[in-house]
């Protein structure tokens, strides 16, 4: 039977229990991965590195009293607050400074930009300069290399920083140009001057292990494109194809040279929606679900060494869902969570290589307030893993004795068995039985619903990966 997730009571300790995340895999699978989920209050993630480190920013007070961004560091399952900028000599009274990090590499280290604003003018003046915090620095410091106007995207391994700059005039048009530069070389390319024109905005967004960098440009009469920067040759191309497909914006690179982004395929006529541009081989494809293609919106936010993309999609026109593509197939990420947790999950902005994630979304009981979620993966054998400690807390605190305890035990341990032997069939025939003792058990008092009740929905959410 299906345990119908909508109109059950839950328990939502034991729920939690149950989904934890194992220490050490039982084994692995090549199925839908689960995921455990954290809440990231009170940051606001940007990018996730390998290490689980995340780059960011929280809303703090400012010197004026109000709110406003200051760059923050997930480390260590806690977010730690970067030291401000130190105001500039003669900076006149209510002057402000607000910084967030968007990009962070496999050092720890985390590139983003400030603002530092005169209040209460109007028009008010604006500084933006690039920043950078080491792994172990708690201090902010400004890259002074770069020119007034900065804004910087990602970082890599390597020391290369990317971002967009204007000519600091702060008169219309003050056209943001893309460049690179080389933190340990000291040297600034100006990634604008190579691209075709005539144009007007250019930025780049990311840089992968080999230097190669991705960005947007806007050209004139013709609107947006991305654009492939490889360092290697020095080349630059415009992301499109033979038939007038094209990229439409490029928001992150791998090292495999694949492109994710938001483009248009059927030669430039489709929507646009999410893509992937293999840039070695020139070809552009469209990320769909099993409906078909995302055809109301959808955009891919960042891609992994594997090649798995996330970002959101909307078929209705309404609600965006938070998406996994890998291997060839679509999963709203909505659909991997532990049932019941109360969570949407609207957008995936960054996914690591350990499969990672980190979005926004909304918390359970509170549509339309902005929630920030970090993803863990988990094996079906570590989230019935998780079913196991749930039983036994139930034994050891009394509700089950110990041979109705060892029987469900026993049915969830054949399913684990069954599933490292890569026979799904048998793993669900196993729990389906769990789930008809545990019902037997309800029935006979044994269990209370609220006791008995999320061990089935657990067990009904493995079956359903397994079946997916």
């Amino acid at each position: 039977m299906k345990a119908s997730f909508g109109n059950r009571k839950r328990s939502m300790a034991l729920l939690g229990l149950a989904c934890m995340v194992c220490a050490s895999a039982r084994g692995q699978s090549t199925l839908a991965p689960w995921y455990t989920i954290q809440n990231l209050a009170p940051g606001i993630p940007t990018a996730i590195n390998n290490a689980g480190e995340i780059a960011g920013y929280e809303y703090t007070p400012r010197p004026n009293g109000v709110l406003g961004a200051q760059s923050s560091v997930f480390r260590n399952g806690a977010w730690v607050l970067m030291q401000e900028l130190t105001d500039p000599p003669g900076a006149p009274a209510g002057y402000n400074t607000y910084s967030r990090l968007f990009g962070i590499n496999g050092l720890g280290q985390a590139v983003g930009y400030s603002d530092r604003i005169v209040l209460p003018t109007f028009p008010y003046d604006t500084l933006d300069r690039g920043v950078i915090v080491g792994r172990n620095e708690t201090v902010l410091s400004e890259l002074l290399l770069i020119p007034p106007d900065a804004f910087v995207h990602a970082i890599s391994d390597g020391g290369r920083i990317v971002g967009s700059r204007d000519q600091y005039l702060d008169i219309y048009p003050d056209w943001d140009r893309a460049f690179m530069f080389d933190r340990d070389a000291g040297t600034l390319t100006d990634l604008d001057s190579l691209l075709p024109g005539p144009r007007e905005d250019s930025r780049a967004y990311d840089v992968n292990g080999t230097g190669d960098v991705i960005g947007d440009v806007w050209l004139t009469g013709r609107g947006s494109r991305g654009f492939f920067y490889r360092e290697s040759s020095g080349s630059m191309d415009v992301l499109e194809t033979a038939d007038g497909s094209y990229v439409y914006w490029a928001r992150a690179i791998n090292d495999r040279r694949q492109i994710a982004g938001t483009g248009r395929v059927n030669g430039g006529t489709g929507p646009y929606q999410a893509v992937v541009f293999d840039a070695d081989s020139g070809t552009l494809s469209a990320i769909e679900s099993p409906q078909g293609p995302l055809t109301v919106q959808s955009s891919a936010d960042d891609i992994n060494s594997q090649g798995d993309v996330v970002g959101y999609f909307n078929h209705d026109g309404l609600h965006d869902r938070a998406f996994l593509y890998r291997s060839g197939t679509l999963y709203d990420l909505n659909d991997l969570i532990p049932p019941g947790s109360g969570w949407v999950l609207r957008d995936a902005v960054s996914i690591n290589d350990g499969g990672q994630i980190v979005g926004r979304g909304e918390l359970p009981g509170q549509p339309y307030t902005i929630a920030y979620f970090l993803l863990t993966p988990s094996t079906p054998q570590q989230v019935a893993g998780g079913l196991i400690d749930a039983i036994k807390k139930l034994q050891t605190d009394g509700v089950l004795n110990a041979g109705n305890a060892n029987a469900l035990i026993a049915k969830v341990t054949n399913a684990i068995k069954s599933i490292d032997g890569g026979n799904a069939a048998a793993a669900v025939n196993q729990l389906q039985a769990f789930i008809s003792q545990v019902e037997a058990f309800i029935a006979a008092g044994k269990l209370t619903a609220a006791e008995g009740e999320p061990l089935i929905d657990i067990a009904s959410w493995i079956i359903a990966g397994l079946t997916r």
